[in-house]
């Protein structure tokens, strides 16, 4: 993996609070009173780890949008160049054959 890709990925790995935030967040939303905790106890973990769960989902959906979006950023310039060569080719075939490896 070459450092813009290191790069990339550190910003997309930043936008994910720690889990100790998460959980924290996800209790602060439950607002769960010590009573309902004591008589529900297996009930409260598995609502805070739901919660949980669905707070870092969101997290991963942004940092994964993010990351998307920052190595299109990274690959416009280096893309465009290859498809200017590319459509300067004379033959359909030889056009076909090296787009379709640029878009895999």
């Amino acid at each position: 993996m070459n450092e813009e890709m290191r790069r990339i990925i550190t910003l997309a790995k930043d936008l994910i609070p720690s889990l100790d935030a998460i959980l924290a967040t996800a209790w602060e939303k439950l607002n769960p009173n010590a009573k309902e905790v004591e008589a529900h106890f297996s009930q409260a973990l598995e609502s805070l780890d739901q919660k949980a769960t669905e707070i870092f989902l969101n997290y991963e959906k942004r940092a994964m949008e993010s990351l998307a979006l920052e190595w299109i950023r990274t690959q416009a310039r280096p893309i465009r160049k290859q498809m200017e060569q590319i459509l300067a080719e004379d033959q359909l075939e030889k056009f076909i054959q090296k787009a379709s490896k640029l878009f895999r």
